[in-house]
């Protein structure tokens, strides 16, 4: 992981403060933003390693076409056709359903940021 980068929570309910504290135990720095505004600007910031978010919720950034080349884990509640046009939008893009096995999502979020997990030209589904 970069060292400078940062972990973006945008999740709407309180998943995000479990999930914030559970990876900043696992060393990571991690963001909640406030707005989707604020999200926004930190993605801009060039600061930002990986965005975690909900979908539906996060449609907003995801239609903003701010996210560029950061890698995205989208959680959803079902898969269907709408999140799989999501994910072909996506550059760098994965999915997990909901409920979340933390075990292997802190997996995937280590193997996204050490480079292991391959995310160019496909999308997954975690």
């Amino acid at each position: 992981m970069k060292k400078e980068g940062h972990i973006l929570i945008i999740e709407e309910n309180s998943f995000s403060k479990v999930c914030m504290a559970m990876l900043e135990r696992e060393g990571y720095k991690v963001i909640l933003p406030l707005s989707f505004k604020e999200a926004r600007d930190w993605i801009l910031s060039g600061n930002i390693s990986l965005i975690i978010l909900n979908y539906p919720y996060a449609d907003a950034i995801l239609k903003s076409k701010v996210i560029g080349n950061i890698p995205v884990l989208m959680l959803v509640e079902q898969l269907g056709e709408e999140v799989m046009e999501v994910l072909i939008r996506l550059k760098k893009g994965i999915c997990m359903l909901k409920p979340i096995d933390f075990e292997k999502f802190k997996l995937i979020i280590k193997k996204i940021l050490d480079g292991k997990l391959r995310m160019y030209g496909t999308n997954i589904i975690a």
